[in-house]
């Protein structure tokens, strides 16, 4: 049985992997405005992330901290390996900023969604009236999200 289920999992993915092939082709023909398929094929949500981020090498860090913490512990781990330049550097605080809180927040919500990409529309930095520099963390509107939906998943 094992072997069976092994065969249809090897089997659904040299399929997938036919997909995206054909979906690339197609792109290359000019029938899309990307090149690439926009949804990358991903193995775990770890993977997920880091193709969504596009950050290399953040998926092997993810499923290294899911083995020894807990997702809030894992979440602020990469927040701490973004602010040490694990994840390579970046011009400005608001960029790391940006990066470590949409792969945290992965960690937080573990869901299989977009949320690193969608469920934050843009990270700022403001200055308090003592010059001291505060975190903006912008999240779409619900409003927004129910207008998006309808576009994405048509009836």
């Amino acid at each position: 049985m094992i072997k069976d289920i092994n065969h249809y999992f090897e089997q659904l993915e040299s399929e997938l992997e036919a997909c995206f092939t054909i979906a690339s082709e197609a792109r290359k023909n000019g029938e899309d405005p990307s090149s690439l398929p926009k949804i990358l094929p991903a193995r775990d949500l770890a993977e997920r992330v880091e193709n969504l981020i596009g950050i290399p090498g953040l998926a092997q860090r993810i499923r290294q901290l899911d083995k020894t913490m807990s997702r809030e512990e894992a979440a602020l781990a990469i927040g701490l390996g973004f602010a040490n330049n694990e994840f390579g550097s970046y011009e400005s605080k608001v960029q790391v900023v940006e990066k470590a809180v949409r792969a945290a927040s992965r960690d937080v919500d573990r869901r299989v969604v977009a949320a690193p990409i969608e469920g934050i529309a843009r990270v700022e930095l403001g200055m308090n009236d003592d010059r001291t520099d505060y975190l903006q963390i912008f999240i779409p509107a619900l409003s927004e999200v129910l207008v998006e939906l309808p576009k994405r998943f048509p009836c």
